[in-house]
């Protein structure tokens, strides 16, 4: 160990004491009994779990249902290498491993012991380890001396080496310190599941000192995740354990189960000098707490005397789970356990964990800070297909990335830090606003105190703007003109669009009761304010809101529907007591209040403030702030975009139709209420309006189905029928009014709602949009996550703007816009001063997703099978890996005779068809000749074409498509000097794409050394991550007819058939067979990643070994995963420095054990390598 240690610091330079501080971690293994709801209750809305319905679905015990304690296996820290004396750690922490941290230049030592019964490891984002120390098993051509890190038995110990590089450390443009998380990666999915995941916090050089972060007060890391127990090691022992006949103390709320700490070992959020437990820790005091030592008075609870709205005396709610003192309720012989099914999708759906640190339905404690502090939250996003994170701070601002925002975007293995100046005394919700996950418990609430000294804080002092809003409730048409404006045919007869609009004895067909937000004149709410022209696009949103920084915003709100409902904002801040959200809110009692009440020995009650719950037929005006400094920044767009909605029940409320936007603009940007520095500002919400959630579905069922009593409420196909893929309320091209002239200034302001299949990639086609100062024609938008675009069209015609999720698209969330020629005076288009052409032609072949298992037997040697057999195995039943595709291929001229071979830099494009490159200013001739059986044709994103419509390609036909690369089509002088988008048929959208037809378009600035090959100056690679669903391919009875001999009858529709069809690729390749990622130490690597698909298409490309760079504002950010969704292409940069091979995945779940892995090779100059340590 002491060699490879020594190579280490030799590779770094790391070898003057003075510039290398070492931090120790005794870090051990240990299995616990770990409550995910220690208090017995739903603190959100103060009702034990058993009275609550969603809250029983997960945490209530029975005889097929495990309950709310679970066995699992953790990291805990230690004080030395007895490992004998626990470092308490705070406990909001929960069931996470202790948080490590380093400045840049240090390195950190990691003594491992695993006391569980089953080998580990430990494995690190962001940071720089050897091969002796990356702590992930895999194929990576190392020696049996350098796998020791790989596998720790039980017994055993190890020690890791981890060094803070400047390729690893924030960039000058990222925040003081970024995090990241360290897990064991022995078989990473099931080891995280089980719980071995924690927190590493990276820094900037001088930042830290031994209380954390020298810029914040507080700092609290939270990891929010789907925890699903049905994939850890330790299922059937808590089916053994917890599955009884009876109940035992486990669940009951007045006998907390022991498996947490004893309230006799505190752990408080905020640390006493005495008592320091600092981010940063010196190798006498590797205390994980990353808190301030200031220890502040507080008119309110103390952090050591949390709130009884989280937990009472009498049910303590402690963090850290002990493994001294087991759970009774593990050792019940006397109870005999039934048999369970664990394959049954209700047992399955109970054993999903919402969590925020390992808790549920608001039972994390001790989240405290005073009114004026700096607080600095680092957010983790960990689990699977389903982790798709909205995180809501209500009542806050948030600063992310140098922009203001009080919602932010988690995924699995993504890392955000966002800063925050406490402000509104309070309890305040913190939650996952994805529907799924909000009715599944992943809430918190976090106290702001009153302190002394007090913060003073200034009254804003722009104008007040006030509005008059009602909700009404309505009928809405989904599609007022009854046509499906994609292919001209009736919504009741076209293939997609009759599963929705076709109405019969059970299906309610395209209009719906629905409630709207509508405004008035005045606070008499008798004269409707009439919609304008420019209006007619918002549909089923309510009013839009504007409102500059330092202005107050009054809305008098009200309730003209049948059922309490109420307007909570994003973007702005308000009194607690002013929040539309409906929760157990224990507001300051005042001092009269609290004497009377005691004189009259009352218990207090609570009830819900008016705000939070506006009665029928009642007003109630809310008072909303944008605060000094919370408005958009210097680079944003005049206006950011957020929106309100009624969050009495916010799914139901949303999924009945209240919603509406709201912008926060620059001071001097608005006039008489309107942009005055735009031509046309128009809202989209993209969302699956889910009517089966809706108030209003027996209304619906009752009034538009011809026979209500028939209507089975449960049945998938008619809970299908009701989800409504819609923008703005509208489908299949219906939505109204996006019409604008050549050459406006247009403001898009784009939001999203939902539930985990709201992940819309909305696609402009046509003409480009500026963000952050870049330049794309996609923008993804996920619940209650908003974005401002501009654009200045420049092409002329009608477009569509569609969601590029296949289902989406498929379902009808595809809108129309207009460019119209208005002005005489437009400026002049530019001339295309060169030229360039590519022979393609569409062919079909047999792809073999998987031509050699070798490197996935290796991987998965240690279990009793492998994952992929399920995917690449026939097994008498299934394909296989061998599947007919069509693929797009390069030929040398318009003959199409010889097809051009792919060189050494290209192997890697696997079924991607060739890599196209095009300058600014270029015009591009594609001769596309199909070869193939199927009409096709080849089409490109961000490039200007002759007309809008794409020709169609017949079989054996050749046509030339023009593509034209202006200014606009290419990448800013703030993004990197080459950006990527792609070229796919569109003749069926979806069913050319799993076919195979895709391919990678990159555009760059000009450089005249690479038009005229004088140098290489990057390497470059292109990487899809895309589940290729063959059941939705052209050839899906041809593959069926060749590679299965006796197909049953319904094989299409066998559920385990489905899912072996479903190819998890990197550029069409699974488990390692990608090829030809090679790079020498000291290349310039672009990394072109590429994201299409439908809603499981969440992907987290992580890369081992190395951090990449990315642009955003003007800066250049540092990550080591990227997050691809549908539609999303981003240019990373890597300057790789670390000789070996090194793993490249995906990093949901699920994903990595279909096969979406892969490994990326990095040489020395003119070294043949093997590993880190050996090159030859």
């Amino acid at each position: 160990m002491g060699s490879s240690t020594a190579s280490l610091f030799l590779l770094l330079g790391c070898f003057i004491p003075v510039f290398c501080i070492t931090r120790e971690y005794f870090i051990g293994i240990r299995e616990i009994q770990w409550d995910y709801a220690p208090t017995g209750k739903n603190v959100i809305l103060n009702k034990l779990l058993k009275e609550d319905e969603h809250a029983a679905t997960f945490l209530e015990r029975g005889p097929q249902r495990i309950g709310s304690v679970y066995k699992k296996a953790v990291y805990l820290q230690y004080t030395d290498a007895t490992y004998t004396k626990e470092i308490t750690k705070p406990k909001w922490l929960g069931f996470l491993g202790p948080v490590m941290s380093a400045e840049e230049g240090d390195v950190i030592k990691v003594h491992l012991k695993n006391m569980a019964t089953r080998a580990y490891s430990i494995h690190s984002h962001g940071i720089m380890y050897n091969k002796t120390s990356e702590g992930a098993l895999y194929p990576d051509e190392t020696t049996d001396a350098e796998k020791h890190d790989d596998r720790v038995d039980p017994g055993k110990s190890y020690t890791y080496v981890w060094v803070l590089s400047d390729t690893h450390a924030p960039t000058k443009d990222d925040t003081n310190c970024l995090a990241r998380a360290y897990h064991s990666h022995l078989h990473a999915p099931q080891d995280i599941a089980s719980g071995l995941v924690g927190p590493l916090i990276i820094c900037k050089k001088g930042t830290l000192d031994v209380y954390g972060d020298k810029a914040a007060d507080y700092s609290y890391v939270l990891m929010f995740t789907v925890s699903d127990e049905n994939m850890s090691w330790y299922l059937d022992d808590n089916i053994k354990t917890y599955c009884t006949q009876q109940s035992t103390a486990a669940n009951s709320p007045q006998q907390p189960s022991p498996a947490v700490n004893s309230p006799q070992q505190p752990s408080p959020a905020v640390n006493s000098p005495q008592q320091p437990s600092p981010a940063v820790n010196s190798p006498q005091q590797p205390s994980p707490a990353v808190n301030s030592p200031q220890q502040p008075s507080t008119a309110a609870n103390s952090p050591q005397q949390p709130s009884p709205a989280a937990n009472s005396p009498q049910q303590p709610s402690p963090a850290a789970n002990s493994p001294q003192q087991p759970s009774p309720a593990a050792n019940s012989p006397q109870q005999p356990t039934t048999k369970v099914d664990k394959d049954d999708e209700a047992f399955q759906e109970s054993n999903l964990m919402h969590s925020i640190n390992g808790f549920v339905y608001g039972n994390l404690p001790d989240l405290s800070m005073c009114v004026g502090n700096k607080i600095h939250w680092h957010l983790i996003g960990m689990g699977n297909e389903v982790d798709i994170h909205s995180v809501f701070f209500h009542g806050q601002i948030l600063t992310n990335l140098g922009h203001h925002t009080d919602a932010v975007s988690l995924f699995p293995a993504t890392f955000t830090n966002v800063e925050m100046t406490a402000d509104n005394p309070g309890h305040w919700l913190l939650s996952c606003q994805v529907n799924d996950h909000l009715m599944a418990g992943m809430q918190a609430l976090f106290e702001v105190k009153k302190c002394f000294p007090a913060v003073h804080k200034p009254r804003p002092n722009g104008e007040v703007r006030e509005y008059f809003i009602a909700a009404e409730e309505v009928l809405w048409d989904y599609a007022p003109s009854q046509v499906n404006h994609g292919t001209g045919k009736p919504l009741n007869t076209d293939g997609d669009s009759e599963t929705f609009f076709q109405r019969g004895n059970d299906r309610i067909g395209g209009k719906y009761k629905k409630v709207q937000y509508k405004e008035y004149t005045d606070n008499t709410f008798t004269v409707q304010k009439e919609r304008t022209p420019e209006e007619l696009h918002l549909g089923i949103l309510g009013p839009v809101i504007r409102a500059e920084e330092e202005d107050t915003i009054k809305v008098v709100f009200k309730n003209k529907a049948s059922r309490p409902f109420s307007m909570q904002p994003h973007g702005v801040q308000y009194n607690v007591e002013q929040s539309g959200t409906l929760y157990y809110n224990e507001l300051e009692e005042s001092y009269t209040a609290k004497k009377l009440r005691e004189i009259k020995k009352e218990t207090r009650t609570v009830t819900p403030p008016p705000a939070a719950l506006v009665k029928p037929g009642t007003t109630h005006t809310y008072e909303w702030v944008v605060p000094k400094g919370g408005g958009p920044v210097a680079d944003d767009a005049d206006c950011i975009t957020y929106f309100y909605y009624s969050a009495v029940d916010p799914v139901k409320d949303t999924s009945s139709g209240l919603v509406g936007p709201l912008l926060v603009c620059k001071k001097k940007t608005l006039k008489k209420g309107k942009q005055k520095n735009v031509n046309k500002e128009f809202h989209m919400l993209a969302t699956v309006f889910d009517e089966n959630l809706s108030w209003f579905l027996d209304d619906n069922i009752n009034q538009f189905t011809k026979a209500p009593k028939t209507v089975n409420k449960e049945d998938e196909d008619f809970q299908e029928s009701n989800k409504m893929h819609s923008i703005n309320g509208y489908m299949y091209g219906n939505l109204p009014g996006l019409t604008m002239c050549k050459g406006d200034k247009v403001s898009w302001h784009l939001s999203g709602l939902g539930s985990e299949a709201d992940i819309h990639g909305l696609y402009f086609e046509g003409n480009r949009l500026i963000y952050r100062e870049t330049r794309r024609d996609v923008m993804n938008v996920f619940p209650h996550i908003s974005h401002t675009v501009m654009m200045e069209p420049d092409s002329m015609g009608q477009f569509e703007v569609v969601c590029q999720t296949t289902d989406h698209y498929q379902g009808g969330m595809r809108a129309n816009y207009t460019v119209q020629k208005c002005s005489m005076f437009n400026r002049q288009s530019e001339i295309m001063l060169h030229s360039k052409t590519y022979y393609i032609a569409a062919m079909e072949i047999d792809w073999d997703y998987s031509p050699n298992r070798t490197w996935e037997q290796e991987m998965y040697h240690g279990l009793t099978q492998s994952p992929g057999n399920d995917f690449i195995d026939k097994q008498g039943k299934f394909i296989g890996s061998i599947y007919k595709k069509v693929v797009y291929r390069e030929f040398t001229n318009n003959k199409f005779t010889k097809q051009k071979e792919r060189s050494a830099d290209m192997q890697h494009l696997g079924i991607l068809g060739p890599m196209i490159h095009a300058d600014i200013g270029d015009k591009v001739n594609i001769v596309f000749k199909n070869m193939a059986t199927r009409t096709y044709s080849i089409h490109a994103h961000g490039v200007k074409t002759d007309v809008p419509q794409v020709k169609e390609t017949k079989p054996g036909e050749t046509q030339t498509y023009t593509w034209y690369v202006p200014k606009t089509a290419g990448p800013t002088d703030k993004q990197e000097t080459c950006s990527v988008g792609a070229y796919y048929s569109t003749v069926d959208v979806n069913k050319d794409l799993y076919s195979g037809l895709i391919g990678p378009l990159v555009i760059c600035r000009r450089s005249y050394a690479r038009s005229f090959g004088l140098k290489k100056e990057v390497e470059e690679f292109a990487l899809l991550f895309m589940v290729f669903d063959e059941n939705e391919s052209w050839y899906l009875d041809d593959n069926i007819k060749t590679n299965i001999k006796t197909p049953t009858r319904n094989i299409k529709e066998d559920e385990d058939f489905i899912e072996s069809n479903k190819m998890h690729g990197i550029n069409g390749q699974l488990y390692g067979n990608l090829l030809g990622l090679n790079m020498e130490v000291g290349d310039k690597v672009y990394w072109y990643l590429m994201g299409m698909g439908n809603e499981i298409d969440i992907h987290t490309a992580h890369f081992h070994g190395h951090s990449f760079d990315y642009k955003l504002s003007g800066g250049s950010h540092r990550a080591d995963v990227f997050g691809l969704f549908p539609g999303t292409f981003q240019t990373v940069k890597m300057k790789p420095k670390y000789p070996g091979s090194w793993l490249l995945h995906c990093h949901v779940a699920d994903h990595i054990k279909a096969g979406m892995v892969t490994v990326y090779k990095v040489t020395e100059k003119g070294k043949e390598c093997v590993g880190l340590v050996h090159c030859v």
